[in-house]
């Protein structure tokens, strides 16, 4: 059961992005499910590559919203980079101390990867939405 769902209250307007968000939206709720249901004997390894691919699908959209928000002249991108790269440092953390041993992925992991995705998208992101809107109306 996905712990995230898409709608279009998310959507930020722009295709390209739109599409990036549902896909890490998608491996949210992958990550999350493979908690849930995959076997013990598989799960370190299982939750090893997928907090790395989390963290460089972020990269990958981040660096891509951030263009994004250069093309547009949108006057917040480095207080928006400034939260991306905190996350980026966030999910680095997460996978250095998992990779020791001092981890354990649980529930509350789970609440927080998805409560920063949802607000983000719902606050930050709104914002260069919005800007962008209101710049083609002009």
């Amino acid at each position: 059961m996905p712990i995230i769902k898409w709608d279009d209250s998310l959507s930020v307007q722009v295709k390209e992005l739109d599409e990036q968000h549902k896909k890490f939206i998608e491996s949210v709720n992958e990550f999350h499910d493979a908690l849930l249901h995959v076997e013990s004997d598989q799960l370190h390894d299982f939750k090893k590559k997928a907090l790395e691919s989390m963290r460089e699908y972020a990269v990958f959209h981040f660096i891509a919203e951030e263009q994004y928000m250069k093309e547009i002249g949108y006057p917040d991108l480095d207080k928006h980079k400034k939260i991306h790269d905190q996350f980026i440092s966030k999910l680095r953390e997460y996978e250095v101390k998992f990779s020791s041993g001092k981890l354990i992925f649980n529930s509350e992991i789970m609440k927080t990867l998805k409560n920063w995705l949802h607000d983000h998208l719902l606050t930050e992101d709104r914002k260069y939405s919005a800007f962008a809107l209101k710049k083609q109306r002009q």
